[in-house]
């Protein structure tokens, strides 16, 4: 990563089979725990994150590379609400219990957020994400003190997921 030098990996997505790259490391980021790298890879010529867990092997090659002028990790994850990134925006509104409200306004879950307070107690926070599927699965741990207002694709998901989880119960 200091040496820009290019990097021949074995990569392991999950259920896939190993997938030989070649990529240019940028940055090293860790969220949550769990080291992330940002490189461009060769194969894609797009800017990807590499889990580092999921990398098997790792070759630096003789190959040096310049990281581009406009290059700028927080930049890269602005709109992200964790580690996943898209193209398209999405505004994002939950709605949260009175019971749930004070651990939610406790915290800033991504800069730029908004906090709705309502009458009965329960809050609705507002933000802008590029991808879904973090914020899903982060809504779906709240279970019942949660409730997607948006975007539709959002709460038709978490909907479907709470009951199939419901039926495991039956």
């Amino acid at each position: 990563l200091h040496e820009c030098r290019a990097l021949h990996i074995d990569y392991q997505t999950p259920g896939k089979r190993r997938q030989p790259r070649r990529i240019d490391p940028y940055h090293m980021i860790n969220h949550r725990g769990d080291w992330y790298l940002i490189a461009r890879c060769h194969r894609t010529e797009e800017i990807r994150v590499f889990a580092m867990s999921r990398i098997t092997e790792a070759v630096a090659t003789r190959s040096r590379f310049e990281i581009p002028e406009d290059f700028d990790p927080q930049h890269a994850f602005a709109n992200s609400f964790g580690i996943f990134r898209g193209d398209e925006t999405h505004q994002v509104q939950i709605r949260f219990t009175a019971k749930a409200a004070p651990y939610v306004r406790e915290r800033t879950w991504k800069p730029g957020q908004q906090l709705k307070e309502n009458r009965d107690g329960s809050i609705v926070l507002s933000m802008e994400v590029t991808d879904l599927r973090e914020i899903a699965s982060w809504t779906l741990s709240w279970g019942p003190q949660a409730r997607v207002l948006s975007p539709d694709e959002l709460a038709q998901h978490v909907a479907r997921e709470h009951k199939i989880a419901a039926r495991q119960y039956d």
